[in-house]
């Protein structure tokens, strides 16, 4: 549990995060992660990370620790995975399972991707891609909120892709 004070822009939060059994999916690259195991607790704005476990399809693991920031009415992410033989991309135009190290960096406005990856199977077929899924964009009208509060879509910003990928396992 926790317990959370303060405001948007400087929150306080006391407490702890554990989760078992739990699901990460993503409807843009097809990845799936089950049996994820977590422990974490709160410092202030901060939320450390001792251990992030997880399984994919086909025998696939991730494992990482790292932090997630709430401060400023945005959420700073320092993130590092280790990945074994992981099916971290699965749509049907292009899979990939990969083995290396993993980090999401962001400081509130966008964020980097980066990895030094083994590709240990993957698969490319051009002219099977179905539109790619998109985040749906929902008009929010903010009622109650002091000004500063509000997260504008002109604060948001797009994510980059620092990969190094090396393998000869690839169907095209």
């Amino acid at each position: 549990g926790a317990d959370i004070g303060g405001r948007l822009a400087q929150p306080v939060i006391r407490g702890s995060l554990r989760t078992q059994n739990a699901r990460l999916e993503s409807a843009v690259t097809g990845m799936v992660i089950t049996n994820v195991a977590s422990q974490a607790r709160f410092s202030g704005p901060q939320l450390i990370f001792s251990q992030i476990n997880g399984s994919t399809p086909g025998n696939g693991s991730v494992a990482g620790n790292g932090t997630v920031t709430f401060s400023e009415g945005r959420t700073a992410l320092n993130l590092s995975f280790n990945a074994t033989q992981a099916l971290l991309l699965n749509r049907d135009d292009v899979a990939a399972r990969v083995t290396g190290p993993l980090k999401i960096r962001s400081e509130g406005q966008g964020g980097t991707i980066s990895g030094n990856l083994h590709l240990d199977k993957g698969r490319f077929q051009l002219g099977r891609a179905t539109a790619a899924a998109e985040v749906p964009q929902l008009k929010v009208h903010e009622s109650g909120l002091d000004p500063e509060d509000v997260i504008e879509i002109a604060d948001i910003h797009p994510w980059k892709l620092d990969l190094k990928v090396a393998g000869s396992d690839l169907q095209v």
